[in-house]
């Protein structure tokens, strides 16, 4: 059995609001109709039940923008937004469509172009939360990851032995050591990790630069306790 919250609107017509599997459910969420009607914040659900697709365009009708921003808004619709979520009800859309949306989106488009994607569809769904047809964003606090870097090339031993070696003076590849050792003491405290990632490539650079200077006479001892 399930139990219905019905209510009678200002125009007349009576709707329902929301199923329940109990009927203490059902009763709770009437009287937090009551109150949100007291307090003229209740939702009409009629309003949030019209597809995307039939919303985006009473967004479009009123929205303004310039025409390159428009193209750029209906190419996104068109191609990335309404395919995946048009034809859901606003008030179905939910937190993981989007995120789901966004991680397909991520697989063949850059970062900055998914966030613009997004973007779009952010905005389509604030003014129904303006127009009180939805009760809250669900493209809120949703965040676009950047992508994972490449991971920067470090130079072997034998690499900064050439380097030193081309230097006309022992001294020069000691200034060479002494800034690497320098960038190794800027790692911020707290940033542990990132230091453990740092001190591999390090040690090697150290070592590639102590045979250097060795060979041209330059005998640099480091303190590894």
């Amino acid at each position: 059995m399930k139990f219905r919250v019905r209510l009678r609107m200002t125009d007349g017509t009576v709707t329902t609001d929301s199923t329940h599997d109990r009927r203490a459910d059902a009763v709770i969420r009437a009287k937090e109709i009551d109150v949100e009607v007291a307090r003229d914040t209740f939702i009409d659900p009629r309003g949030g039940r019209i597809p995307l697709a039939e919303w985006v365009p009473i967004w479009e009708s009123t929205h303004q923008a310039s025409p390159a921003t428009w193209a750029a808004y209906r190419s996104h619709l068109r191609l990335h937004i309404l395919p995946t979520l048009g034809p859901l009800p606003l008030v179905d859309i939910r937190r993981q469509h989007i995120k789901t949306l966004a991680v397909a989106l991520g697989k063949r488009l850059a970062p900055r172009s998914v966030a613009d994607v997004i973007m779009v569809l952010s905005m389509v769904l604030q003014e129904a939360v303006e127009d009180r047809r939805i009760p809250f964003n669900p493209c809120r606090g949703i965040r676009i990851p950047k992508g994972i870097r490449a991971e920067r090339p470090h130079a072997t031993a034998e690499q900064v032995a050439a380097i030193v070696a081309r230097q006309t003076r022992p001294s020069d590849g000691l200034m060479i050591l002494t800034d690497l050792a320098w960038q190794m003491s800027q790692i911020p405290n707290g940033q542990e990790m990132g230091a453990l990632a740092f001190m591999g490539p390090m040690t090697t650079h150290m070592s590639g630069l102590q045979t250097a200077c060795a060979n041209q006479g330059v005998i640099v001892t480091l303190n590894t306790e």
